[in-house]
């Protein structure tokens, strides 16, 4: 929820569509590294790297509510 408050005040400052972009750019890197992570526990199966998913797997859900407030003020405004 901290991540969404944060996205609506840079709203105005920053602008929507750079918001996104760095919103969309922190979930490609966030999936390229669960991925990488995944891979890499499924071929090793070691304990450090299970915990290292779960963390993971917990950090790939932070971005998207950064996203999230741009396309819904767009959503609210425009049908106003």
């Amino acid at each position: 929820m901290g991540f969404a408050v944060v996205g609506a005040c840079l709203v105005e400052r920053v602008g929507r569509r750079p918001l996104w972009l760095f919103s969309t750019a922190g979930m490609l890197c966030s999936y390229v590294i669960l991925i990488a992570v995944s891979a890499t526990f499924a071929s090793e199966g070691t304990k450090s790297l299970g915990l290292c998913l779960i963390a993971f797997i917990f950090i790939c859900v932070r971005p998207p509510p950064l996203e999230l407030p741009p396309s819904l003020d767009s959503l609210v405004s425009s049908s106003s």
